[in-house]
């Protein structure tokens, strides 16, 4: 699989596409800029460790995250996971 060709040519910078897409990205990006400048950190309680990120399934984080509590577990921790779940059909937290 290659990137798209606009990616790495600073002349796809000047295509059609860029500059009709241009103006819906400067909302955009103001639209996060705004997001963020309201976001109020959360502060746990407790350390906490985030496996995941934006990309898709099929990567590992599963079989990490079981590792790395395994892990935890045998150094006198007690982790917990929270998920967001994959088809939940629950309404608010469910404690499993």
């Amino acid at each position: 699989m290659r990137p798209p060709g606009f990616w790495s040519d600073p002349a796809g910078a000047r295509s059609l596409g860029a500059r009709l897409l241009s103006p819906l990205a400067a909302v955009y990006e103001w639209a996060d800029r705004r997001k963020r400048a309201r976001t109020v950190p959360f502060e746990a309680a407790l350390p906490v460790i985030c496996v995941g990120n934006a990309t898709l399934g099929g990567v590992g984080k599963t079989p990490f995250a079981i590792s790395l509590a395994a892990l935890l577990r045998a150094n006198g921790h007690s982790p917990g996971f929270l998920t967001r779940g994959y088809g939940g059909r629950e309404a608010g937290p469910v404690l499993v």
